[in-house]
């Protein structure tokens, strides 16, 4: 025990949900990521990346860094086919523990920011042309019923008992697979940073209805961090009491060189919690045991 509160709880944390270099955007190393999250005594984290699969950069962060595990993931984007059976198979045969639906590369990505690929003039690359007569992701047609892959994808998580992570789709579509999942039986279904305007879930009644279909939702640090502020503290506080600490898991969703490394900025969440009158035991709960429960089958 450290006598800080802050601190003590960031020993056995985990991040699900951590951004880091290499990228095409901007991003701290992910060693630099690894490294000061096992200094301030964390159990794991969980590497993502809008471009890559992370499970060999994982690998490599463990061989450097001793005393902290560290899982890959991969994110269903266009530079893994879309929806992608076949590359959610070597993802998780590799080792990753979480599968994101796509992000950066959806139709709802280009409602939202007028392209895909980036983030509009927020956060943005230099792209080929043909980015420009590419297809958008979406999950589901027309009526709703989910895109051909989509159950293969579904089945695949299942099997291996890893996380289903939404993405950057619509509130609709957001509806539907979380229903989806719950139906293939998939247990671990994680809908990130609900307040984040594209994803169009700052509703109540929006979030309580995904719990009720069985999703946890990820009340990531991103969301009150000054490029990317989109929920007051005091209302993300009121709400996250209405919805229940038991339905919500923490995490940093960051990794952004305009924001601190990913653990520093979890230990800053932890104390502005605090700060706010979330409970040491309710943040333990969002923060340890139940992303515990999300990557460890015996937890």
């Amino acid at each position: 025990m450290t006598g800080r509160l802050d601190l003590d709880l960031l020993r056995g944390a985990i991040d699900i949900h951590v951004h880091q270099a290499p990228s095409l955007f901007h991003r701290h190393n992910f060693v630099d990521c690894v490294r000061d999250a096992q200094e301030k005594g964390m159990r794991a984290v969980v590497l993502k990346s809008h471009h890559m699969m992370t499970t060999d950069r994982a690998a490599d962060a463990m061989r450097q860094v001793d005393g902290i595990d560290v899982y890959g993931s991969i994110t269903l984007n266009l530079v893994h086919g879309g929806i992608n059976p076949f590359a959610v198979d070597h993802a998780l045969r590799m080792g990753a523990k979480v599968v994101w639906m796509p992000t950066i590369d959806t139709v709802q990505q280009q409602k939202h920011f007028g392209q895909i690929g980036g983030y509009g003039s927020r956060q943005s690359v230099e792209l080929p042309d043909f980015y420009l007569e590419a297809e958008p992701i979406t999950l589901t047609k027309p009526g709703g019923e989910l895109v051909p892959g989509l159950n293969h994808c579904l089945q695949l998580i299942k099997k291996y008992d890893a996380v289903l992570a939404v993405g950057h789709v619509s509130p609709e579509e957001t509806l539907a697979l979380v229903k989806a999942a719950s139906a293939a039986g998939i247990t671990k279904i994680v809908v990130d940073h609900p307040y984040l305007p594209f994803t169009e879930l700052s509703d109540l009644e929006k979030q309580q209805e995904l719990v009720d279909h069985g999703a946890i939702l990820n009340y990531a640090f991103s969301m009150i961090t000054p490029k990317w502020f989109s929920v007051a503290v005091p209302q993300l506080v009121e709400n996250l009491k209405i919805i229940g600490p038991e339905n919500i898991v923490l995490s940093s969703d960051l990794g952004q060189i305009h924001n601190p490394l990913p653990a520093e900025g979890l230990r800053s969440y932890v104390q502005i919690l605090l700060e706010e009158g979330v409970t040491g035991d309710e943040i333990e709960l969002m923060l340890s045991a139940k992303t515990a429960n999300l990557l460890y089958s015996e937890s």
